[in-house]
């Protein structure tokens, strides 16, 4: 199962005693800058996909949904505090077309070592609208793969929990709101959020070389939540593509029938699963050949 996931600038090494340093409470200003401004928290990217029932751990930033008309009045606010700064991309992210200009904002945690940034990604630039279906989560980050909608569980004993289990704790001990804080977080629902992530992979395989390509122009959230949710089972994909927009829904089905599942310990892969990879091969190749050089 997965470990506390924190983002990474949470997680430097400090020369801070441990007991000496408390982050509650680290989203606590910026909650309270959108509460002002009237507009929704809305967690994306791999924070949003801790509470999808994956294992997958956010990286160095928090990625927030955010309206075009709003961005520059938020980032406005956050700076004029005097403790957030703007700063390039990561650099894991700094070679992807994708990234090169979205707003990025880093503090500095007094007295530690510690850092945390924020990337605010547009509708436009997300392919996501603010006003549209979303969860509210318990936190911003998560462990132990919960699965907040609990229609998509697939029920399989390797697979997600659902927050019902005693004993079981999915959120991460460093709280990103302080006991005081009430602002809701939320994330997309698993089928917008899925939409999103099509249609941007969809835009980088036709319009960017290979080597621009986020991931190496994989679909890597959607290969998360086909992987977690068991979504090459034909009866738990029907699920998803009834909520899925029309134009992505062959698109989720071509990812699913040629997804390769990891063997369980100690088992070689199938014919079938030999069978996907090397369709998954040729489809990459096609479309990378088709691209402009």
């Amino acid at each position: 199962m997965a470990e506390v996931q924190t983002p990474d600038s949470l997680t430097k090494p400090s020369s801070t005693a441990p007991h000496d340093l408390d982050l509650t409470g680290f989203l606590d200003e910026v909650l309270g800058v959108f509460e002002h401004r009237k507009h929704p928290f809305i967690l994306i990217e791999e924070c949003a996909l801790g509470w999808m029932g994956t294992a997958v751990t956010p990286k160095e930033d928090v990625d927030i949904l955010i309206g075009s008309q709003q961005l520059d009045n938020i980032i406005d606010d956050l700076i004029t505090t005097g403790r957030w700064e703007k700063v390039a991309p990561s650099l894991e992210r700094q070679s992807s077309a994708a990234h090169k200009d979205i707003p990025r904002l880093r503090r500095q945690f007094e007295g530690t070592d510690h850092e945390l940034c924020l990337s605010f990604w547009t509708e436009q630039k997300y392919q996501l609208e603010v006003d549209g279906a979303k969860v509210e989560v318990p936190d911003c980050c998560s462990q132990n793969m919960p699965l907040l909608e609990e229609r998509f569980d697939p029920k399989e004993p390797r697979g997600p929990r659902l927050l019902s289990p005693e004993g079981v704790r999915f959120v991460s001990q460093v709280s990103a709101r302080s006991k005081d804080c009430r602002v809701p977080i939320f994330v997309p629902t698993i089928p917008r959020f899925l939409d999103a992530d099509i249609s941007r992979w969809r835009h980088d395989m036709e319009n960017l070389p290979p080597a621009q390509q986020y991931w190496g122009g994989k679909s890597q959230h959607t290969t998360y939540l086909i992987r977690y949710l068991f979504l090459d089972q034909e009866k738990l994909l029907e699920r998803i593509l009834l909520e899925l927009s029309e134009r992505n829904r062959n698109e989720l089905r071509k990812m699913c029938e040629t997804y390769v599942r990891k063997p369980v310990f100690g088992q070689g892969p199938t014919e079938e699963q030999l069978r996907r990879r090397k369709a998954n091969r040729d489809a990459l190749r096609a479309r990378n050949a088709a691209l402009p050089r």
